[in-house]
Order: structure tokens, then sequence, then C-alpha cells
């Protein structure tokens, strides 16, 4: 986690503010070429991104030259957390319009138990084994849930009881000699180093990538606003693509170190 944190961080100073962006709490567009998006979210203090660049943390009020497309993307405030959601929306503005938006992002629940393998029921409904990553349109946060795992007894728990999306079910196992744990079971299996150092460096080495072809991303899109040369907004947004390819690759193997650690 404090890994990417850290390439979070590097991304947010390499990002320069989108054009034509006023900071939270700017005045309402003087003129027609212009318009406002006035932006909330639930949770509040959440990042907004215009087109590919940083434009400032919800409640906030954009001025944007119109008429335009714009693409907005709104990041749960705890952006080092692989569970939050993001929400991506297309706007067609005009001049002199002020639109608004309120967003609301939701956070997945990743289920796990110790140990694992446990079977995880919302009334007579299996969703799956631990661990096992619930959205929140499967269940509430007022859901109860029961696992169930031989040699344990049930355990009960609902989704209201995550701490940062993490739901941490301890099962207690049975005292009955005749319905005894497996030992495979009791076995401690701890993961091995190899896939933890794979997949750590894995997501420092993609977050590197990802911050360094984002810079030059910018780098291009400054020479391009000088020049107007084609060329260079396609490079542009070359560079722009392989940085979210690197940036995907970070989230799942941020993902999968996560889970390894879990399964310990």
């Amino acid at each position: 986690m404090i890994v990417r944190s850290l390439i979070w961080f590097v991304l947010l100073c390499c990002m320069s503010p989108g054009r034509g962006v006023a900071q939270a709490g700017a005045p309402p567009p003087a003129d027609s070429a212009h318009a406002l998006l006035v932006i909330s979210s639930s949770p509040e203090s959440a990042w907004v991104m215009l087109d590919t660049a940083i434009a400032g943390q919800t409640p906030c009020s954009l001025a944007v030259p119109a008429p335009a497309r714009v693409h907005l993307r709104i990041q749960h405030p705890d952006i080092a957390n692989w569970l939050t959601g993001t929400v991506d929306d297309t706007l067609a503005v005009h001049g002199g319009e002020i639109i608004r938006r309120a967003y609301t992002l939701e956070t997945r629940t990743l289920v796990v138990s110790s140990p694992m393998g446990a079977e995880v029921f919302d009334g007579d409904s299996l969703l799956g084994s631990t661990p096992l990553v619930l959205q929140r349109e499967r269940v509430s946060p007022t859901s109860e849930l029961t696992l169930r795992l031989r040699g344990y007894e049930r355990a009960a728990a609902n989704p209201g009881m995550a701490s940062r999306g993490v739901l941490r079910v301890p099962l207690r196992a049975r005292m009955d000699p005749a319905t005894q744990p497996d030992r495979a079971l009791l076995t401690d299996s701890r993961p091995s180093p190899t896939r933890l150092y794979l997949t750590g460096g894995g997501a420092i080495l993609a977050g590197a990538a990802a911050a360094y072809f984002k810079t030059k991303a910018d780098n291009t899109n400054n020479d391009y606003l000088l020049t107007r040369d084609p060329a260079l907004a396609s490079k542009r947004n070359r560079f722009d693509t392989t940085s979210g390819v690197f940036l995907v690759v970070t989230q799942v193997s941020l993902g999968l170190f996560l889970a390894f650690l879990l399964s310990e």
C-alpha cells in the first residue's frame, strides 16, 4: 500500500492542470466562451480529473472552454486503496451554461477468513469462497453474511464491519474430535516469497513506467500547444495510452500482492 501511495504521489506531481480549468471557488465564467462545471461527491475530497489532468478535489467549480466535450474521472479520496471506486463521465458543454454533477463513489468489500477457503453465504445464496471481493450491487452494508468451513464453527458478519473495505472474519475450530478440521487446513501456508517479489516488483516497475510515460505525454502536449503539429498530438496520445496500460498493470499487480499477503 505504501508503494501504491508513492506511485500516485508521483503521478499527481507529474500531471499539469487541465486546459481552461478554474480552481475550486472560482467565479462563474464571464463570457459565452466558457462553461462552468460544479462538481460534488460522496464522500467529499474526491480527486477530479478533467480529460487527463488533475483539476482539484470535490467540491469544486471548473471553468472550461466551450463548446466542447470533456471527460471527467472522479477518484475516491482514499486513492491508495484498490477497493475504492472510480466514476467516469463525458459531458457536452456549451458557452455560458452551468452544469452541476453529484457523484457517489462506491467501495468494494474484500472478505477474508482465517483460515482461507470458507464459503460465503448471503441467506441461502452462495456468493463464493474467501478471499472474495463483493460489489456493492451484490450486497448492502447491512447484509448478514455467513461463513462456513468444514471443521470450523459458522461465523456471521456484515460488510458494514469492514475496515477500509476489508472484512476479516476469524473462524473457530470445532472441539468435537469426530469433526476435527483437516490437517491440510491447519498447515501454515505462508505465501511464497517469489510470488511476492514478482508482484511487488512488477507493481513498482509498472508504476514508474506509468509516471514516465505520463511525463512524456505532458511534455509532448506542451510542444503541441506551441506548434500545433498533428504528429505531436498523435505522439502525445500514444504516450497517454501507454501510461494508462502501465497504470492498469500496477493496479493488478498490487491487487495480487495484497491477496498473497492476506492469504498468509
